[in-house]
């Protein structure tokens, strides 16, 4: 019995563990800014188990026009979560700005507060004339520079009821156009009348510079009694919005770039705080993340790290999204990459900047990425690099050279006895196993053990360990000595066998199986034959010398 009440509290535990109750809860309207006799929604958004908002702390300065809730469940990455969005449409009692205050929802912490501007109510021309249906257009900034966002607002007004209608998009020479968001849905009072609003929201980034005009919009649809007709089929009604010019400016003089006119722009490293220390060959992941509002993904510049001392670098393929907020277009473009530091000592990671023009201030602005530091320790069970080492401490066992000295020192000597050694014992090896001379019918020595799996056995396992050690080894069977799959990528002759290596160490820090499986494939298709390595180059003259035995593993 104790037993099974303690499996089911164990249950109940690690069920709470993976539910998560929510981040910090967070408060929106779906506009800024609205004109006095306008509705605006209010969304409050908090994980589970939050309290239901009091609304009628509101009731001052809004008339509160009704209210609505909706829970959703989710469940990413072995954790589920739940949160609660609640929606209330106000109407303001009066103009100017009104503050909104925080919510106290009885979770993790409170929404921030927000504020509302509400200008003086202005009737349209049509709306005076009594129009059924007419169309409202708003556009800022009238003077932009060229490819700056122009926040284009199309409202459609109706006092009937639509039985179906088409509004058609603007469009113009020399202006691109993005169409933002949804609808939204709304209802005003203008010249003493109650209007339905439906708004759309439009991103225009003119192409050239000079004046362009971007024609109104067309609204054409049918209504019930439009004319007073009462047909069951309505009646036809139509509205065309007004022209919109725009005087696009020249970047200015001075002006970076790429050329960048954003109202923000954000450089950031998005991943946890770097490790203090890692080790030889360990791979440091960071992802770069760029922002801004009012421009596109497409116009924002590639990410690049330049060339770190000691390490390789590998980027990711960039991953690019778009959003609208209030109106304005942002973009943002993103690119992880993985730095294998190559030597002990200490890995500089450089800073990163990228210079824009602050459309706000106009004037250049500058976003940057602070430098950052990580030690480097020697990998577990290597000897350190001599040229790391301090000449008051010698590497047990070997012969220091003076502190002039320019010659190799004593690696390569070390390196041909080594060789040498394994040269003998092959030989021995091979003597042993070949049957002597004059004595016919006599049974043979004893084999020796099995070889480490060959190459093409590393490949057809998939293991990455022993798929990069059999490489390893296989070039060390033919003379060339590399570290790292990066070093045998240089070193390789054949094109295809340096980007099978290179695209193979990539899909190693990658999350995509289907990276690794890509990757997988292209490397057993290259390394079909032997490694093929270039000529190396030698400082006296000499010609390269052949490696004394074949690969034969390498096949």
């Amino acid at each position: 019995m104790r037993l099974r009440l303690a499996s089911v509290l164990a249950g109940l535990a690690l069920f709470a563990a993976a539910l998560d109750v929510g981040a910090q809860p967070r408060a929106w309207l779906d506009r800024d800014s609205i004109q006095l006799g306008e509705t605006v929604t209010l969304n409050i958004e908090a994980g589970a188990g939050a309290d239901e908002p009091d609304f009628s702390v509101l009731a001052r300065d809004f008339e509160l026009l009704g209210t609505s809730s909706r829970t959703q469940l989710s469940f990413s990455n072995g954790r589920r979560s739940a949160s609660t969005l609640w929606a209330v449409a106000l109407e303001p009692r009066r103009e100017g700005t009104i503050a909104i205050p925080a919510f106290d929802l009885g979770g993790p912490g409170s929404t921030r507060p927000l504020t509302l501007a509400v200008r003086a109510a202005l009737a349209p021309a049509d709306a005076d004339s009594g129009a059924n249906v007419f169309l409202e257009i708003e556009a800022e900034p009238l003077e932009p520079y060229v490819q700056q966002q122009v926040r284009y607002t199309v409202r459609l007004h109706y006092a009937v009821t639509l039985l179906e209608g088409q509004l058609d998009e603007p469009a113009a020479d020399g202006v691109e156009l993005r169409r933002l968001g949804s609808d939204r849905s709304y209802r005003t009072t203008l010249a003493g009348r109650r209007y339905n609003v439906v708004e759309r929201r439009y991103a225009l980034i003119p192409e050239r510079s000079g004046e362009l005009t971007v024609p109104g919009p067309r609204f054409r649809g049918r209504a019930l009694g439009a004319r007073r007709s009462f047909s069951i089929d309505g009646d036809p009604v139509a509205a065309r919005g007004e022209s919109l010019v725009l005087n696009v400016r020249t970047a200015p003089d001075g002006a970076p770039s790429p050329w960048l006119p954003a109202r923000e722009l954000q450089l950031e490293r998005t991943d946890p705080a770097l490790p203090a220390e890692v080790s030889v060959g360990e791979p440091v992941t960071i992802t770069v993340r760029l922002s801004a509002q009012g421009l596109g993904s497409s116009q924002l510049p590639e990410i690049e790290l330049p060339p770190i001392e000691g390490a390789q670098v590998y980027p990711d393929l960039p991953s690019t999204r778009e959003s609208e907020d209030q109106g304005w277009l942002t973009g943002v473009r993103e690119r992880r990459f993985a730095i294998v530091p190559e030597r002990a000592g200490e890995l500089q990671l450089p800073a990163i900047e990228i210079a824009w023009w602050d459309v706000g201030s106009d004037r250049v602005a500058r976003a940057a990425i602070a430098p950052a530091m990580i030690r480097v320790l020697p990998a577990a069970g290597s000897m350190p690099d001599p040229a790391d080492t301090p000449a008051s401490a010698p590497v047990p066992g070997s012969v220091q050279t003076s502190a002039g000295s320019n010659g190799p020192g004593v690696w390569p000597w070390l390196a041909a006895a080594l060789a040498a050694a394994w040269a003998l014992t092959l030989a021995w090896a091979w003597s042993v196993r070949r049957p002597r001379a004059g004595r016919a019918g006599t049974a043979p020595a004893a084999e020796p053990a099995p070889p480490a799996p060959s190459l093409e056995e590393a490949l057809r396992s998939g293991e990455a360990a022993r798929i990069v050690a059999a490489l390893l080894a296989a070039a060390a069977r033919q003379g060339r000595t590399v570290r790292n799959l990066g070093e045998l990528a240089a070193a390789v002759a054949d094109p295809a066998q340096a980007r099978a290596l290179q695209r193979f160490e990539r899909a190693r820090f990658g999350d995509g199986d289907g990276d690794r499986t890509a990757a997988l494939a292209d490397l057993r298709a290259a390394f079909r034959g032997r490694l093929r390595f270039q000529t190396p180059r030698t400082g006296h003259g000499a010609e390269a010398l052949p490696p004394l035995y074949p690969d034969h593993t390498a096949r």
